[in-house]
């Protein structure tokens, strides 16, 4: 038997022992790919957490050796079994920006923590302003729980005669706020309504000036 062929099979035994070493664990996730998590919230309809924020946590590339500890906001810590890769966390109701966080911990021998980190916001979109307002001054709207990848749109309209509209645009910022303002030159009552492109309308706003 030549030297050659005794290399080639010496090969081929080597490649079969490393598949069955790993036992299909290195192709459970890929290796070398960075563990990754990210969130979505919006009020809870679960009657077993109600008045609360559901965040649905999603992880990717977890290393099925490891259980996954999932915290929001620096709390609320939730640890997932190995192979796991959603959980619902319940949160108090607070419009705005919040973080989540993602870490492997509890692995078996052999395999290093890997951690990840990302931000949310809450999706229970308000719109607030003041009840009154001199008139001739600017007014302000301020929205928060929105989309960061929307936008507002904003008409206030005086609700006596003459009828007289204004309108007023911002995009929605990272933290899921916008504004907007409107010069009310016409003393009594106006109304602020408000589309949110893409998702739809908003609470309207209403103000008496003087």
């Amino acid at each position: 038997m030549s030297n050659l062929f005794l290399k080639r099979k010496t090969a081929v035994a080597v490649l079969v022992a490393t598949a069955v070493l790993g036992g299909g664990v290195a192709f459970a996730y890929p290796p070398g790919t960075d563990l990754t998590v990210a969130a979505t919230a919006a009020p809870s309809v679960d009657p077993a957490h109600p008045n609360t924020t559901d965040v649905l946590v999603t992880v990717t590339n977890a290393n099925p050796n490891c259980s996954t500890r999932i915290r929001v906001d620096g709390g609320n810590e939730i640890v997932l079994p190995p192979g796991t890769t959603t959980t619902h966390v319940y949160i108090a109701p607070s419009s705005g920006r919040h973080s989540v966080r993602a870490r492997t911990v509890n692995c078996t021998k052999g395999n290093k923590n890997e951690h990840a980190k990302n931000t949310f916001v809450t999706l229970d979109a308000k719109a607030t302003g003041n009840p009154t307002s001199p008139v001739g001054k600017n007014y302000t709207v301020n929205f928060t729980g929105l989309d960061p990848n929307s936008s507002v749109s904003s008409t206030a309209t005086h609700q006596g005669s003459p009828m007289t509209q204004l309108v007023d645009s911002d995009a929605v910022d990272k933290r899921g706020e916008a504004t907007v303002k409107f010069k009310l030159k016409l003393t009594g009552t106006w109304v602020i309504t408000t589309v949110v492109s893409p998702s739809g309308a908003v609470n309207n706003v209403t103000v008496v000036v003087s």
